[in-house]
């Protein structure tokens, strides 16, 4: 079973104003015990993949993406269970409003992660 992940909150992401129901946890996406709590909360419920948001080269999804990738094979070492991760490329951020930007990240996507 894969979830979603959406990789782009921080500490500042947290308020009423900007968000009506906040997690019971807050945290920040970037942060490598979050990563690695999340991956452990996820694999304990039954969850053997992220889908993970990801919006451009060197945005924080795409800097997140690689220290999820990361921890998931770290969690593989751990368990000897496979966590999956994949990327849901968000083709409406504006590095993807062309098809000429999105072959580029594409071709990025493919350079940097084999996928």
């Amino acid at each position: 079973m894969l979830a979603c992940c959406y990789p782009w909150y921080t500490q500042q992401s947290w308020t009423r104003t900007q968000m009506s129901d906040l997690p019971t946890i807050q945290y920040n996406s970037g942060d490598d015990t979050t990563i690695t709590r999340q991956l452990n909360f996820a694999a304990s419920a039954g969850i053997t993949g992220f889908i993970s948001s990801w919006w451009d080269a060197g945005d924080k999804t795409d800097i997140n993406f690689t220290k999820l990738l990361a921890h998931a094979a770290s969690l593989e070492q751990q368990t000897h269970d496979h966590f999956a991760s994949s990327l849901y490329i968000e083709n409406d951020a504006p590095a993807l409003n062309t098809p000429a930007k999105m072959i580029t990240q594409l071709n990025y996507i493919k350079t940097q992660y084999g996928l």
